[in-house]
């Protein structure tokens, strides 16, 4: 996960991003406030998740779909609340490999990936 630009309140343009996905994929982006730092399969599903879906008080979730190169992007604003500078949140990307083009790999339930995570400190 990657991002463009830093994260500031009142940010309608942020925009998460992320390469090496599986390519013309489905994804599920999703934000939290509460990381798990070593990474664990919190779900039993065979995926290493960077943010603690299980704990998280805010989870929010994000439709993203991949191109032919295996990039996307997915508009993530930040609203003008002054009450957001200097929280955390934690971004992370599960995709969906496709078996019928050869790009299915993974061992986890359903051929899904995990992409790394990102933490995001919200700026003034």
């Amino acid at each position: 996960m990657g991002c463009n630009g830093p994260p500031k309140v009142n940010d309608p343009n942020y925009v998460l991003t992320c390469a090496n996905a599986p390519r013309n994929a489905l994804g599920l982006g999703i934000i939290t406030n509460l990381p798990d730092v070593a990474g664990s399969d919190s779900l039993g599903i065979g995926l290493v998740f960077q943010l603690d879906l299980l704990q998280s008080t805010l989870v929010i979730p994000l439709n993203i779909r991949s191109d032919w190169s295996g990039t996307s992007s997915v508009p993530a604003p930040i609203p003008n609340d002054p009450g957001l500078v200097g929280q955390a949140f934690y971004a992370q990307a599960i995709w969906l490999e496709d078996a019928t083009t050869g790009q299915a790999c993974s061992a986890a339930l359903g051929h899904l990936v995990s992409s790394g995570g990102l933490q995001i400190t919200v700026q003034p």
